[in-house]
Order: C-alpha cells, then structure tokens, then sequence
C-alpha cells in the first residue's frame, strides 16, 4: 500500500503503530513543511506492506537513525521492493504537488533501471491523464497507463 499523507510525522506515528500491531510495515518520508497547509506541511507519501511478504526500502531511500518509520530521501516519493517468488516487483507511490514532476519521474528511471526492472507505480499526479499519456514518461519506462 503507498499513499499520499497531509499529516505531519507526529500525527501519523499512531497509526503507523496500529498498523504494526496488526501485522503491517511502515514507511514514511517526512513532508515539507509549509506556514500555508492546514496541517502545517505540503505533504508527503507513505508505504505499508504485510509483515510475512519479504520488502524492503528501495536502495537510496535510507531510514532516518533513531526514527525507524521517516526516510532521508525525497518526500514525495515512496518505494518498496517486494520479493514476488523469483523475481523483485517494485512499488511506488509517489504525490506530485503542484503538478506532474518530472523529477520523481527521473528517479524512478533510475530505480527501475530505464524501465527494466518490472514496478507498479501509483500516484497523485495533479495532472490530466492526457499529460502522462502524451509525455515521454510511459515510453521511457516502458509502462502503461491503467485507470
């Protein structure tokens, strides 16, 4: 599971620890802060996988010492590795604030290897989906585009 989270780190870490007790891991990058949010940042993303499936944070997004759930990496941009029998899928979630980034569409480029790793990525784009079909993003990936 990846969304897309409003709440600042100190509000999310209930949840975060439900969801552990219940048998859930957690990742989180550590929004933005901004003085013109009503929860006091732009935003962020967050990741939850069952604890029996064999994950781990993609490499580059390092876990922040003493916080074991908020990366040092990008806010807006979520990973996971997911150990699928023999073969790795990777899980994106990733939240486009303001509009389509292209820059979080350039790590996963990097991530996935120019598209040849397999990967599942979903998204706030705040984009009509004209923008993503019509841009370079799909064909660079080698991706489509699923409703």
């Amino acid at each position: 599971m990846a969304v897309e989270t409003h709440h600042p780190i100190e509000r999310n870490i209930p949840t975060w620890k439900t969801l552990r007790r219940t048998g859930w891991r957690t990742w989180a990058g550590d929004p933005e802060a901004s003085s013109s949010s009503n929860e006091g940042n732009y935003g962020g993303t967050a990741a939850a996988a069952r604890a029996h499936l064999k994950v781990q944070p993609l490499r580059g997004q390092v876990l922040r010492p003493g916080a074991a759930a908020v990366w040092d990496s990008s806010a807006y941009l979520v990973g996971l590795q997911l150990a699928a029998g023999d073969r790795d899928i990777m899980i994106f979630g990733s939240y486009h604030r303001g509009g389509f980034n292209e820059s979080l569409m350039e790590q996963v480029l990097g991530f996935t290897q120019g598209g040849q790793r397999e990967f599942i990525m979903f998204g706030d784009f705040n984009a009509e989906a004209k923008v993503i079909d019509e841009g370079p993003w799909l064909s660079a990936l080698g991706a489509q585009r699923l409703e």
